[in-house]
């Protein structure tokens, strides 16, 4: 699947009264630093993040401030770094809250949200997207697979 592609469309199906905005990607990760990643957080993902990875080590949003000035407004995928150091300290803060059953790879930007897939899910090729909510508020099923995520997130479409 060419992720880059489907995130721009996802962008361009966004409310016309929003202000503009675009996807900015990064270069692949490689299989050793997904494996790398992997490794650390003792568990593997589900295949479409991993796909997703490959082709880009992380996504941001930029936002259009002035005629084409854009500057970054959020993340909507962690890079392989941020997402090791998001699940590891996740596990220390929340460790009552079995904090290891999600495999966190975004952020909703506000109040701690953060989105994540289910971990020990080996090789499944996608898995369901929830919200996890550091203060208690039950896990919400934000969509069934990464694709549809994306396309409601980057859309403005999906809400926490």
């Amino acid at each position: 699947m060419d992720w880059k592609a489907k995130i721009i469309d996802a962008y361009k199906a966004s409310a016309r009264d929003a202000p503009p905005a675009r996807p900015s990607f990064c270069d692949g990760a490689s299989l050793s630093v997904i494996a790398r990643m992997e490794e650390t957080l003792a568990c593997r993902m589900p295949l479409s993040l991993r796909s997703l990875l490959s082709q880009t080590d992380g996504v941001a949003e930029e936002l259009e401030i002035e005629h084409n000035h854009w500057v970054v407004a959020s993340i909507v995928i962690y890079s392989v770094d941020e997402m090791i150091d998001t699940n590891l300290l996740m596990r220390r803060k929340f460790r009552d809250r079995e904090i290891g059953r999600y495999w966190f790879f975004s952020t909703a930007g506000t109040d701690g949200i953060q989105f994540g897939m289910p971990a020990k899910v080996a090789d499944q090729r996608d898995a369901r997207v929830f919200a996890w909510y550091p203060d208690g508020t039950p896990d919400k099923i934000m969509a069934d697979g990464l694709l549809a995520f994306l396309q409601g997130w980057c859309a403005g479409v999906a809400t926490v």
